[in-house]
Protein backbone atom coordinates (compact mmCIF):
# COMPACT_ATOMS: atom_id res chain seq x y z
CA UNK A 1 0.00 0.00 0.00
CA UNK A 2 1.30 3.40 -0.98
CA UNK A 3 0.14 6.79 0.26
CA UNK A 4 0.68 9.00 -2.79
CA UNK A 5 -0.05 12.75 -2.89
CA UNK A 6 -2.11 13.84 -5.88
CA UNK A 7 -0.95 16.98 -7.69
CA UNK A 8 -3.28 20.00 -7.63
CA UNK A 9 -4.20 19.44 -11.27
CA UNK A 10 -5.19 15.83 -10.59
CA UNK A 11 -2.09 14.23 -12.07
CA UNK A 12 0.06 11.76 -10.19
CA UNK A 13 3.78 12.20 -9.46
CA UNK A 14 6.06 10.88 -12.19
CA UNK A 15 7.80 8.54 -9.73
CA UNK A 16 5.03 7.22 -7.49
CA UNK A 17 7.37 5.10 -5.35
CA UNK A 18 9.70 7.91 -4.37
CA UNK A 19 6.85 10.42 -3.99
CA UNK A 20 4.83 8.27 -1.58
CA UNK A 21 4.60 9.62 1.95
CA UNK A 22 4.67 6.10 3.35
CA UNK A 23 4.77 2.48 2.22
CA UNK A 24 3.01 -0.09 4.41
CA UNK A 25 5.68 -2.72 3.75
CA UNK A 26 8.25 -0.41 5.36
CA UNK A 27 6.18 0.90 8.27
CA UNK A 28 5.07 -2.61 9.28
CA UNK A 29 8.59 -4.03 9.06
CA UNK A 30 9.79 -1.27 11.40
CA UNK A 31 7.31 -2.19 14.16
CA UNK A 32 8.39 -4.49 17.00
CA UNK A 33 6.54 -7.80 16.62
CA UNK A 34 6.09 -8.28 20.35
CA UNK A 35 5.37 -4.82 21.76
CA UNK A 36 4.18 -2.62 18.90
CA UNK A 37 1.55 -4.74 17.16
CA UNK A 38 -2.02 -5.43 18.27
CA UNK A 39 -2.93 -8.73 16.57
CA UNK A 40 -6.22 -10.41 17.47
CA UNK A 41 -8.08 -13.55 16.48
CA UNK A 42 -11.33 -15.42 17.20
CA UNK A 43 -11.80 -18.23 19.73
CA UNK A 44 -14.49 -20.58 18.37
CA UNK A 45 -15.29 -22.33 21.65
CA UNK A 46 -16.63 -19.20 23.31
CA UNK A 47 -17.04 -17.02 20.19
CA UNK A 48 -14.88 -14.25 21.59
CA UNK A 49 -12.04 -12.13 20.33
CA UNK A 50 -8.66 -12.92 21.89
CA UNK A 51 -5.02 -11.85 21.47
CA UNK A 52 -3.01 -13.72 18.84
CA UNK A 53 -0.54 -15.04 21.44
CA UNK A 54 0.73 -18.48 22.40
CA UNK A 55 -1.19 -20.04 25.35
CA UNK A 56 0.54 -20.43 28.70
CA UNK A 57 -0.49 -24.11 28.78
CA UNK A 58 -1.72 -25.04 25.28
CA UNK A 59 -3.44 -28.23 26.43
CA UNK A 60 -5.50 -26.29 28.98
CA UNK A 61 -6.05 -22.82 27.49
CA UNK A 62 -7.68 -19.98 29.35
CA UNK A 63 -10.83 -18.31 28.01
CA UNK A 64 -8.65 -15.59 26.46
CA UNK A 65 -6.20 -18.00 24.80
CA UNK A 66 -6.15 -20.04 21.58
CA UNK A 67 -8.28 -23.17 21.51
CA UNK A 68 -6.36 -26.44 21.39
CA UNK A 69 -7.32 -26.96 17.74
CA UNK A 70 -5.82 -23.57 16.86
CA UNK A 71 -2.56 -24.06 18.75
CA UNK A 72 -2.40 -27.65 17.47
CA UNK A 73 -2.56 -26.43 13.87
CA UNK A 74 0.45 -24.18 14.51
CA UNK A 75 2.43 -27.10 15.92
CA UNK A 76 2.28 -28.94 12.58
CA UNK A 77 5.35 -28.74 10.36
CA UNK A 78 3.99 -27.79 6.89
CA UNK A 79 6.61 -29.92 5.12
CA UNK A 80 6.65 -33.12 7.20
CA UNK A 81 3.08 -32.78 8.55
CA UNK A 82 4.44 -33.88 11.93
CA UNK A 83 4.08 -32.11 15.27
CA UNK A 84 7.48 -30.44 15.66
CA UNK A 85 6.70 -28.51 18.87
CA UNK A 86 7.48 -25.19 17.20
CA UNK A 87 3.98 -23.76 17.53
CA UNK A 88 5.07 -20.87 19.74
CA UNK A 89 7.93 -19.94 17.39
CA UNK A 90 5.65 -20.32 14.39
CA UNK A 91 3.10 -17.94 15.93
CA UNK A 92 5.81 -15.39 16.72
CA UNK A 93 7.07 -15.68 13.12
CA UNK A 94 3.56 -14.77 11.95
CA UNK A 95 3.55 -11.84 14.38
CA UNK A 96 6.78 -10.62 12.77
CA UNK A 97 9.63 -12.31 14.67
CA UNK A 98 12.50 -12.68 12.19
CA UNK A 99 15.01 -14.43 14.47
CA UNK A 100 14.45 -17.88 12.91
CA UNK A 101 14.25 -16.74 9.29
CA UNK A 102 16.64 -18.62 7.02
CA UNK A 103 17.44 -21.27 9.62
CA UNK A 104 14.14 -22.79 10.76
CA UNK A 105 11.63 -20.81 8.73
CA UNK A 106 11.55 -19.10 5.35
CA UNK A 107 13.17 -15.72 4.75
CA UNK A 108 10.92 -12.75 4.12
CA UNK A 109 11.81 -9.51 2.39
CA UNK A 110 8.97 -7.75 4.23
CA UNK A 111 6.41 -8.72 6.86
CA UNK A 112 3.40 -7.53 4.86
CA UNK A 113 2.04 -10.29 2.67
CA UNK A 114 1.03 -9.76 -0.94
CA UNK A 115 -2.33 -8.12 -1.58
CA UNK A 116 -4.50 -9.61 -4.33
CA UNK A 117 -8.12 -8.61 -5.09
CA UNK A 118 -8.60 -6.88 -1.72
CA UNK A 119 -9.66 -3.24 -2.16
CA UNK A 120 -8.83 -1.02 0.84
CA UNK A 121 -11.56 0.67 2.88
CA UNK A 122 -10.96 3.98 4.64
CA UNK A 123 -12.67 4.80 7.95
CA UNK A 124 -12.51 8.45 8.89
CA UNK A 125 -14.18 10.29 11.81
CA UNK A 126 -17.99 9.91 11.56
CA UNK A 127 -19.46 12.50 9.20
CA UNK A 128 -22.84 11.27 7.95
CA UNK A 129 -25.88 13.54 8.20
CA UNK A 130 -28.62 12.35 10.52
CA UNK A 131 -31.70 13.69 12.31
CA UNK A 132 -30.87 11.15 15.04
CA UNK A 133 -29.52 13.04 18.06
CA UNK A 134 -27.69 9.94 19.25
CA UNK A 135 -25.70 9.89 16.00
CA UNK A 136 -24.78 13.54 16.38
CA UNK A 137 -23.48 12.78 19.86
CA UNK A 138 -21.51 9.87 18.39
CA UNK A 139 -19.99 12.24 15.81
CA UNK A 140 -18.95 14.64 18.54
CA UNK A 141 -17.34 11.90 20.62
CA UNK A 142 -15.20 10.56 17.78
CA UNK A 143 -14.63 13.68 15.69
CA UNK A 144 -10.86 13.58 16.29
CA UNK A 145 -10.28 9.84 15.99
CA UNK A 146 -7.48 8.90 13.58
CA UNK A 147 -8.37 7.78 10.05
CA UNK A 148 -7.46 4.13 9.41
CA UNK A 149 -7.17 2.21 6.12
CA UNK A 150 -8.19 -1.48 6.27
CA UNK A 151 -7.19 -4.22 3.83
CA UNK A 152 -6.75 -8.00 3.65
CA UNK A 153 -3.39 -9.61 2.80
CA UNK A 154 -2.04 -13.06 2.12
CA UNK A 155 0.02 -13.12 5.31
CA UNK A 156 -3.23 -14.34 6.87
CA UNK A 157 -4.29 -11.01 8.34
CA UNK A 158 -6.66 -8.09 7.94
CA UNK A 159 -4.54 -4.99 8.56
CA UNK A 160 -5.49 -1.51 9.73
CA UNK A 161 -2.96 1.22 8.84
CA UNK A 162 -3.12 4.71 10.34
CA UNK A 163 -3.41 7.13 7.45
CA UNK A 164 -1.27 9.88 8.99
CA UNK A 165 1.91 7.81 9.14
CA UNK A 166 1.19 4.28 7.84
CA UNK A 167 1.65 2.58 11.21
CA UNK A 168 -0.34 -0.63 11.67
CA UNK A 169 -2.76 -0.07 14.57
CA UNK A 170 -4.67 -3.36 14.29
CA UNK A 171 -4.37 -6.78 12.67
CA UNK A 172 -6.77 -9.71 12.74
CA UNK A 173 -6.15 -13.39 11.98
CA UNK A 174 -9.44 -15.14 11.10
CA UNK A 175 -10.01 -18.50 12.74
CA UNK A 176 -10.82 -19.88 9.29
CA UNK A 177 -7.18 -19.60 8.11
CA UNK A 178 -5.63 -21.50 11.04
CA UNK A 179 -5.76 -24.82 9.21
CA UNK A 180 -3.24 -23.66 6.60
CA UNK A 181 -1.46 -20.64 8.05
CA UNK A 182 1.48 -22.82 9.20
CA UNK A 183 2.51 -23.08 5.53
CA UNK A 184 3.69 -19.47 5.65
CA UNK A 185 6.73 -20.61 7.61
CA UNK A 186 7.84 -23.25 5.09
CA UNK A 187 11.16 -22.74 3.30
CA UNK A 188 9.54 -24.33 0.25
CA UNK A 189 6.44 -22.17 0.54
CA UNK A 190 4.30 -21.99 -2.60
CA UNK A 191 1.89 -19.09 -2.71
CA UNK A 192 -1.52 -19.52 -1.09
CA UNK A 193 -4.44 -17.17 -0.60
CA UNK A 194 -5.41 -16.35 2.97
CA UNK A 195 -7.31 -13.07 3.28
CA UNK A 196 -8.04 -11.32 -0.01
CA UNK A 197 -11.64 -10.21 0.37
CA UNK A 198 -12.53 -6.51 0.23
CA UNK A 199 -13.56 -4.90 3.54
CA UNK A 200 -16.37 -2.40 3.99
CA UNK A 201 -16.60 0.03 6.91
CA UNK A 202 -19.56 2.03 8.19
CA UNK A 203 -21.60 3.25 11.14
CA UNK A 204 -24.46 1.16 12.58
CA UNK A 205 -26.83 1.48 15.53
CA UNK A 206 -27.35 -1.22 18.16
CA UNK A 207 -30.59 -2.04 19.95
CA UNK A 208 -29.42 -0.11 23.04
CA UNK A 209 -29.28 3.10 20.93
CA UNK A 210 -25.48 3.22 20.78
CA UNK A 211 -23.63 3.80 17.51
CA UNK A 212 -20.62 1.79 16.42
CA UNK A 213 -18.25 1.81 13.44
CA UNK A 214 -18.02 -1.69 11.98
CA UNK A 215 -15.74 -3.50 9.52
CA UNK A 216 -17.11 -6.45 7.59
CA UNK A 217 -15.17 -8.44 5.02
CA UNK A 218 -15.17 -11.72 3.22
CA UNK A 219 -11.96 -13.74 3.38
CA UNK A 220 -11.77 -14.09 -0.38
CA UNK A 221 -10.04 -17.08 -1.93
CA UNK A 222 -8.30 -17.95 1.32
CA UNK A 223 -11.24 -19.04 3.45
CA UNK A 224 -15.01 -19.20 3.45
CA UNK A 225 -17.21 -16.73 5.26
CA UNK A 226 -17.07 -13.19 6.60
CA UNK A 227 -15.41 -11.43 9.53
CA UNK A 228 -16.81 -8.46 11.48
CA UNK A 229 -14.87 -6.14 13.79
CA UNK A 230 -15.89 -3.16 15.92
CA UNK A 231 -13.42 -0.46 14.88
CA UNK A 232 -15.18 2.49 16.53
CA UNK A 233 -12.21 3.67 18.57
CA UNK A 234 -8.71 3.12 17.11
CA UNK A 235 -7.26 4.62 20.29
CA UNK A 236 -8.73 1.63 22.13
CA UNK A 237 -7.09 -1.04 19.98
CA UNK A 238 -5.43 -3.18 22.66
CA UNK A 239 -5.17 -6.88 23.36
CA UNK A 240 -7.10 -6.36 26.59
CA UNK A 241 -10.00 -5.03 24.54
CA UNK A 242 -10.05 -7.98 22.11
CA UNK A 243 -13.48 -9.26 23.12
CA UNK A 244 -15.04 -5.86 22.35
CA UNK A 245 -13.25 -5.37 19.03
CA UNK A 246 -13.93 -8.80 17.51
CA UNK A 247 -17.62 -9.25 16.70
CA UNK A 248 -18.14 -12.59 14.93
CA UNK A 249 -17.24 -14.82 12.01
CA UNK A 250 -20.09 -16.13 9.87
CA UNK A 251 -18.80 -19.25 8.14
CA UNK A 252 -19.92 -22.68 6.83
CA UNK A 253 -20.24 -23.71 10.48
CA UNK A 254 -23.22 -21.31 10.58
CA UNK A 255 -24.59 -22.35 7.18
CA UNK A 256 -23.17 -24.80 4.65
CA UNK A 257 -24.02 -22.60 1.66
CA UNK A 258 -21.47 -19.94 2.71
CA UNK A 259 -18.50 -19.93 0.32
CA UNK A 260 -15.49 -17.79 -0.59
CA UNK A 261 -16.66 -14.17 -0.61
CA UNK A 262 -14.49 -11.91 -2.77
CA UNK A 263 -16.18 -8.50 -3.03
CA UNK A 264 -17.29 -6.10 -0.31
CA UNK A 265 -20.46 -6.90 1.68
CA UNK A 266 -22.90 -4.14 2.73
CA UNK A 267 -23.68 -2.62 6.14
CA UNK A 268 -27.28 -1.35 6.04
CA UNK A 269 -30.46 -0.80 8.04
CA UNK A 270 -33.27 -3.17 7.13
CA UNK A 271 -37.01 -2.48 7.19
CA UNK A 272 -37.45 -4.63 10.29
CA UNK A 273 -35.42 -2.00 12.17
CA UNK A 274 -32.26 -4.13 12.41
CA UNK A 275 -28.83 -3.16 11.10
CA UNK A 276 -27.32 -5.99 9.11
CA UNK A 277 -24.39 -7.17 7.02
CA UNK A 278 -25.70 -8.37 3.64
CA UNK A 279 -23.71 -10.56 1.28
CA UNK A 280 -23.92 -13.22 -1.41
CA UNK A 281 -22.88 -16.80 -0.71
CA UNK A 282 -19.72 -16.59 -2.85
CA UNK A 283 -17.75 -19.35 -4.57
CA UNK A 284 -17.17 -23.04 -3.82
CA UNK A 285 -20.01 -23.48 -1.36
CA UNK A 286 -20.47 -27.05 -0.16
CA UNK A 287 -24.16 -27.00 0.75
CA UNK A 288 -26.95 -27.01 -1.81
CA UNK A 289 -24.83 -25.28 -4.46
CA UNK A 290 -27.51 -22.66 -5.15
CA UNK A 291 -26.80 -18.91 -5.26
CA UNK A 292 -27.97 -17.41 -1.99
CA UNK A 293 -28.40 -14.05 -0.28
CA UNK A 294 -27.55 -13.70 3.44
CA UNK A 295 -28.80 -11.02 5.82
CA UNK A 296 -27.07 -11.27 9.22
CA UNK A 297 -27.74 -9.15 12.33
CA UNK A 298 -24.61 -7.01 12.73
CA UNK A 299 -25.05 -6.75 16.50
CA UNK A 300 -25.57 -10.43 17.34
CA UNK A 301 -24.24 -12.37 14.35
CA UNK A 302 -27.57 -14.20 14.09
CA UNK A 303 -29.03 -15.00 10.68
CA UNK A 304 -32.02 -12.74 9.96
CA UNK A 305 -32.87 -14.11 6.53
CA UNK A 306 -31.49 -16.48 3.91
CA UNK A 307 -32.93 -16.22 0.38
CA UNK A 308 -31.95 -18.91 -2.11
CA UNK A 309 -32.47 -18.46 -5.84
CA UNK A 310 -32.81 -22.22 -6.28
CA UNK A 311 -30.35 -22.10 -9.19
CA UNK A 312 -27.21 -24.21 -8.88
CA UNK A 313 -26.18 -27.68 -7.80
CA UNK A 314 -23.53 -29.48 -5.78
CA UNK A 315 -21.56 -30.48 -8.89
CA UNK A 316 -21.23 -26.90 -10.16
CA UNK A 317 -21.99 -24.61 -7.21
CA UNK A 318 -23.49 -21.26 -8.13
CA UNK A 319 -22.12 -18.07 -6.54
CA UNK A 320 -24.17 -14.97 -5.85
CA UNK A 321 -22.09 -11.80 -5.88
CA UNK A 322 -22.45 -9.27 -3.11
CA UNK A 323 -25.61 -7.27 -3.83
CA UNK A 324 -26.13 -3.60 -4.62
CA UNK A 325 -28.79 -2.35 -2.21
CA UNK A 326 -31.05 0.64 -2.80
CA UNK A 327 -33.42 2.76 -0.70
CA UNK A 328 -36.22 3.82 -3.06
CA UNK A 329 -38.29 5.88 -0.58
CA UNK A 330 -35.43 7.77 1.08
CA UNK A 331 -36.22 6.69 4.64
CA UNK A 332 -32.78 5.23 5.36
CA UNK A 333 -33.70 1.55 5.04
CA UNK A 334 -32.94 -0.89 2.21
CA UNK A 335 -35.87 -1.74 -0.07
CA UNK A 336 -34.38 -3.74 -2.95
CA UNK A 337 -31.18 -5.50 -3.85
CA UNK A 338 -29.65 -6.51 -7.18
CA UNK A 339 -27.00 -9.20 -7.63
CA UNK A 340 -25.61 -11.34 -10.41
CA UNK A 341 -24.44 -14.93 -10.13
CA UNK A 342 -21.87 -17.15 -11.79
CA UNK A 343 -24.58 -18.77 -13.93
CA UNK A 344 -25.18 -15.40 -15.62
CA UNK A 345 -28.46 -14.48 -13.97
CA UNK A 346 -29.34 -11.11 -12.44
CA UNK A 347 -31.65 -11.28 -9.42
CA UNK A 348 -33.81 -8.64 -7.77
CA UNK A 349 -34.58 -9.08 -4.07
CA UNK A 350 -37.63 -7.40 -2.52
CA UNK A 351 -36.70 -6.35 1.02
CA UNK A 352 -39.26 -3.54 1.34
CA UNK A 353 -41.52 -5.10 3.98
CA UNK A 354 -41.11 -4.68 7.74
CA UNK A 355 -41.77 -8.43 7.96
CA UNK A 356 -38.81 -10.66 7.11
CA UNK A 357 -41.26 -13.32 5.96
CA UNK A 358 -42.11 -11.09 2.99
CA UNK A 359 -38.50 -10.68 1.85
CA UNK A 360 -38.43 -12.60 -1.44
CA UNK A 361 -37.07 -12.68 -4.98
CA UNK A 362 -39.01 -10.28 -7.19
CA UNK A 363 -40.56 -11.23 -10.55
CA UNK A 364 -42.22 -14.31 -9.02
CA UNK A 365 -38.81 -15.79 -8.31
CA UNK A 366 -37.47 -15.27 -11.84
CA UNK A 367 -34.26 -13.41 -12.71
CA UNK A 368 -34.37 -9.94 -14.24
CA UNK A 369 -32.30 -11.34 -17.11
CA UNK A 370 -30.15 -14.37 -17.91
CA UNK A 371 -27.13 -13.37 -20.02
CA UNK A 372 -25.58 -16.84 -19.99
CA UNK A 373 -22.06 -15.78 -18.94
CA UNK A 374 -20.65 -15.52 -15.39
CA UNK A 375 -21.19 -12.22 -13.57
CA UNK A 376 -18.36 -11.79 -11.08
CA UNK A 377 -18.69 -8.10 -10.14
CA UNK A 378 -21.36 -6.10 -8.36
CA UNK A 379 -24.28 -4.69 -10.32
CA UNK A 380 -24.12 -0.91 -10.71
CA UNK A 381 -27.54 0.73 -10.36
CA UNK A 382 -28.56 4.14 -11.74
CA UNK A 383 -31.89 5.93 -12.29
CA UNK A 384 -33.49 5.33 -15.67
CA UNK A 385 -34.99 8.16 -17.75
CA UNK A 386 -38.02 5.90 -18.09
CA UNK A 387 -38.51 5.45 -14.37
CA UNK A 388 -37.07 2.68 -12.27
CA UNK A 389 -33.41 1.74 -12.63
CA UNK A 390 -30.73 0.80 -15.13
CA UNK A 391 -28.59 -2.18 -14.12
CA UNK A 392 -25.01 -2.06 -15.42
CA UNK A 393 -22.58 -4.97 -15.31
CA UNK A 394 -20.04 -6.95 -17.30
CA UNK A 395 -19.51 -10.67 -17.76
CA UNK A 396 -16.56 -13.02 -17.54
CA UNK A 397 -14.50 -14.72 -14.85
CA UNK A 398 -10.84 -14.36 -13.83
CA UNK A 399 -10.56 -16.32 -10.60
CA UNK A 400 -9.30 -19.83 -11.37
CA UNK A 401 -6.25 -21.03 -13.28
CA UNK A 402 -8.43 -22.43 -16.08
CA UNK A 403 -10.14 -19.04 -16.61
CA UNK A 404 -7.14 -17.71 -18.55
CA UNK A 405 -7.80 -20.22 -21.31
CA UNK A 406 -11.53 -19.43 -21.52
CA UNK A 407 -11.93 -17.48 -24.75
CA UNK A 408 -15.73 -17.36 -24.68
CA UNK A 409 -17.19 -14.02 -25.78
CA UNK A 410 -18.34 -11.54 -23.16
CA UNK A 411 -20.18 -8.24 -23.04
CA UNK A 412 -21.06 -5.24 -20.89
CA UNK A 413 -24.77 -4.71 -20.26
CA UNK A 414 -27.19 -1.92 -19.46
CA UNK A 415 -30.55 -3.48 -18.55
CA UNK A 416 -33.67 -1.52 -17.67
CA UNK A 417 -35.35 -3.13 -14.67
CA UNK A 418 -38.82 -3.44 -16.09
CA UNK A 419 -39.72 -6.97 -15.11
CA UNK A 420 -37.94 -9.83 -16.84
CA UNK A 421 -35.91 -9.47 -20.02
CA UNK A 422 -34.07 -11.52 -22.60
CA UNK A 423 -31.07 -10.71 -24.79
CA UNK A 424 -33.46 -10.13 -27.69
CA UNK A 425 -34.95 -7.23 -25.70
CA UNK A 426 -31.59 -5.42 -25.84
CA UNK A 427 -29.90 -3.36 -28.57
CA UNK A 428 -26.38 -4.42 -29.48
CA UNK A 429 -23.56 -1.86 -29.50
CA UNK A 430 -20.21 -2.78 -31.04
CA UNK A 431 -16.61 -1.59 -31.25
CA UNK A 432 -16.44 0.00 -34.70
CA UNK A 433 -12.71 0.71 -34.90
CA UNK A 434 -9.58 2.04 -33.23
CA UNK A 435 -7.71 5.36 -33.39
CA UNK A 436 -4.00 5.85 -32.70
CA UNK A 437 -3.16 9.21 -31.09
CA UNK A 438 0.15 10.20 -29.47
CA UNK A 439 1.21 6.59 -29.14
CA UNK A 440 -2.04 5.48 -27.45
CA UNK A 441 -4.80 3.34 -28.91
CA UNK A 442 -8.42 4.40 -28.51
CA UNK A 443 -11.68 2.67 -29.37
CA UNK A 444 -14.71 3.98 -31.21
CA UNK A 445 -18.06 2.34 -30.62
CA UNK A 446 -21.48 2.38 -32.25
CA UNK A 447 -24.34 4.79 -31.57
CA UNK A 448 -27.32 2.53 -32.23
CA UNK A 449 -30.47 4.10 -30.74
CA UNK A 450 -32.44 2.31 -28.03
CA UNK A 451 -36.22 2.73 -28.22
CA UNK A 452 -37.44 1.97 -24.71
CA UNK A 453 -40.99 1.72 -25.96
CA UNK A 454 -40.05 -1.69 -27.32
CA UNK A 455 -36.59 -2.41 -25.91
CA UNK A 456 -35.23 -2.93 -22.39
CA UNK A 457 -31.62 -1.85 -22.68
CA UNK A 458 -28.37 -2.48 -24.50
CA UNK A 459 -25.15 -4.45 -24.50
CA UNK A 460 -21.65 -3.84 -25.85
CA UNK A 461 -19.93 -6.88 -27.31
CA UNK A 462 -16.32 -7.13 -26.12
CA UNK A 463 -14.58 -7.93 -29.40
CA UNK A 464 -11.24 -9.50 -28.44
CA UNK A 465 -11.00 -13.23 -27.80
CA UNK A 466 -10.78 -13.74 -24.02
CA UNK A 467 -11.76 -10.15 -23.21
CA UNK A 468 -13.92 -9.88 -20.09
CA UNK A 469 -15.21 -7.32 -17.59
CA UNK A 470 -14.70 -8.57 -14.05
CA UNK A 471 -14.42 -5.39 -11.95
CA UNK A 472 -17.05 -2.99 -10.67
CA UNK A 473 -18.16 -0.12 -12.87
CA UNK A 474 -18.92 3.45 -11.76
CA UNK A 475 -21.35 6.08 -13.05
CA UNK A 476 -20.59 9.79 -13.28
CA UNK A 477 -22.26 12.60 -15.24
CA UNK A 478 -24.35 10.29 -17.38
CA UNK A 479 -21.47 7.99 -18.30
CA UNK A 480 -20.65 4.48 -17.15
CA UNK A 481 -16.93 3.81 -16.66
CA UNK A 482 -15.71 0.23 -16.68
CA UNK A 483 -12.59 -1.75 -17.43
CA UNK A 484 -12.17 -4.90 -19.44
CA UNK A 485 -9.14 -7.18 -19.32
CA UNK A 486 -7.52 -9.51 -21.82
CA UNK A 487 -5.33 -11.92 -19.83
CA UNK A 488 -2.25 -13.46 -21.40
CA UNK A 489 -2.97 -17.08 -22.29
CA UNK A 490 0.66 -18.02 -21.59
CA UNK A 491 0.70 -20.22 -18.46
CA UNK A 492 4.00 -18.64 -17.41
CA UNK A 493 2.70 -15.08 -17.70
CA UNK A 494 0.69 -13.05 -15.21
CA UNK A 495 0.17 -10.09 -17.56
CA UNK A 496 -2.21 -8.99 -20.22
CA UNK A 497 -3.89 -5.83 -21.44
CA UNK A 498 -6.94 -3.74 -20.56
CA UNK A 499 -9.39 -1.18 -21.86
CA UNK A 500 -10.94 1.70 -19.93
CA UNK A 501 -14.37 2.26 -21.50
CA UNK A 502 -16.70 5.25 -21.13
CA UNK A 503 -20.22 5.01 -22.56
CA UNK A 504 -23.54 6.79 -22.14
CA UNK A 505 -25.09 4.56 -19.52
CA UNK A 506 -28.67 5.02 -20.70
CA UNK A 507 -28.18 3.54 -24.17
CA UNK A 508 -24.54 2.34 -24.37
CA UNK A 509 -23.67 4.75 -27.17
CA UNK A 510 -20.33 6.45 -27.62
CA UNK A 511 -20.13 9.78 -25.73
CA UNK A 512 -21.35 12.82 -27.68
CA UNK A 513 -18.24 14.86 -26.88
CA UNK A 514 -14.60 14.06 -26.13
CA UNK A 515 -13.96 12.31 -22.82
CA UNK A 516 -10.23 11.57 -23.32
CA UNK A 517 -7.37 14.04 -23.76
CA UNK A 518 -6.31 12.47 -27.06
CA UNK A 519 -3.92 15.27 -28.08
CA UNK A 520 -2.24 15.29 -24.66
CA UNK A 521 -2.48 19.06 -24.09
CA UNK A 522 -3.92 18.73 -20.58
CA UNK A 523 -7.41 19.76 -21.70
CA UNK A 524 -10.51 17.98 -22.99
CA UNK A 525 -12.22 20.04 -25.66
CA UNK A 526 -13.14 20.12 -29.34
CA UNK A 527 -9.50 19.60 -30.30
CA UNK A 528 -9.72 16.02 -28.98
CA UNK A 529 -11.12 13.09 -30.90
CA UNK A 530 -14.45 11.67 -29.71
CA UNK A 531 -13.74 8.09 -28.63
CA UNK A 532 -15.06 5.71 -26.00
CA UNK A 533 -12.13 3.58 -24.83
CA UNK A 534 -8.42 3.69 -24.03
CA UNK A 535 -6.17 0.64 -24.26
CA UNK A 536 -3.05 -0.08 -22.18
CA UNK A 537 -0.69 -2.93 -21.36
CA UNK A 538 -1.68 -3.97 -17.85
CA UNK A 539 -4.35 -5.91 -16.00
CA UNK A 540 -6.61 -3.18 -14.64
CA UNK A 541 -8.52 -2.72 -11.40
CA UNK A 542 -11.89 -1.01 -11.04
CA UNK A 543 -11.81 2.68 -11.95
CA UNK A 544 -12.32 5.37 -9.33
CA UNK A 545 -13.03 9.10 -9.65
CA UNK A 546 -11.78 12.11 -7.70
CA UNK A 547 -13.91 15.22 -8.21
CA UNK A 548 -13.34 18.94 -7.67
CA UNK A 549 -9.59 18.97 -8.26
CA UNK A 550 -7.82 22.01 -9.69
CA UNK A 551 -9.14 25.50 -8.94
CA UNK A 552 -12.72 26.26 -7.93
CA UNK A 553 -13.35 28.33 -11.07
CA UNK A 554 -12.40 25.38 -13.28
CA UNK A 555 -12.76 22.11 -11.34
CA UNK A 556 -11.30 18.91 -12.73
CA UNK A 557 -12.66 15.39 -12.35
CA UNK A 558 -10.06 12.66 -12.76
CA UNK A 559 -10.56 8.96 -13.45
CA UNK A 560 -7.85 6.70 -12.04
Amino acid sequence: ILAVPVNADGTLPTDILSASTWKAKDTLTAQDFNTERVILTYKPSNKKGIPFRWPTVPAVPLSTELDTVQSGALQINPDSFANDGLGSSRLNFLRGDRSLEGSTFKTRNYLLGDIVDSTPSLLEPPSNFSFDSTYNAFKTTYKTRPSVLYIGANDGMIHGFRVSDGKEVLAYVPNQVFSSINSLTSKTYVHKYFVNGSPVTGDVKYSNNTWHSILATGMGSGAKGIVTLDITNPNGFTEANASNIVKFEFTPSNDADVGNIIGAPSLVKMNNGKWAVVFGNGYNSSGTGTSTLYIVDIETGNLIKKISTGVGNTTTPNALQNPTLIDVDGNGTVDYGYAGDSYGRVWKFDLSSSSTGSWVISNSGNPVINVGQPITSQIDVAPSKNGGYMLLFGTGKYLEVTDKADLTGNAFYGVWDNGTSTISDLVQQTVTGTVLKNGLTYRKTSTNPVDYAVKKGWYLTLPVSGERSVTNSIINSGLVYFTSIIPSTNDCSYGGSSWLMELNYHDGTMPFTAVFDTNNDGKINSNDVVVSGLGYQAISSSPTILTGLGVSSSPINMVY
